[in-house]
């Protein structure tokens, strides 16, 4: 009964998805998420790792490419861009329990993991 009551509330448009268990960061919280972390990730493509550094840099590799690039918080995203492209990627960021995800406007999901390092 439960179940069908918070469905419900979903289709309906009361609730918004990433409360069912998720929270959603804010600048703030992802500029402190991850300033001067080291994330690993894997989807069903790729595996790779992302660091990023204090001064908005970051470093990207993964099994068929390594890219530096910039990255901030903005309007409550992460957004990222490598150097070879002029176009700004955002991602929500949300934490489940203790697992940050970024989510992306096709609701594709990138669970990370962190680890600090230079």
């Amino acid at each position: 009964m439960i179940r069908l009551f918070f469905t419900l509330l979903l289709i309906s448009g009361l609730v918004d998805p990433v409360c069912a268990g998720e929270r959603k960061l804010k600048d703030p919280e992802i500029l402190a998420l991850l300033s001067g972390q080291q994330v690993g990730f894997y989807d069903r493509i790729k595996e790779g790792r992302q660091r990023f550094h204090p001064d908005g840099t970051m470093w990207f590799k993964s099994y068929y490419k390594e890219l530096t690039g910039w990255w901030k918080a903005e309007n409550d995203q992460y957004c990222q861009s490598d150097n070879s492209r002029l176009t700004l990627r955002c991602y929500d960021l949300v934490m489940d329990g203790d697992v940050p995800t970024f989510v992306s406007s096709a609701n594709q999901r990138y669970p990370l993991q962190l680890s600090s390092g230079q």
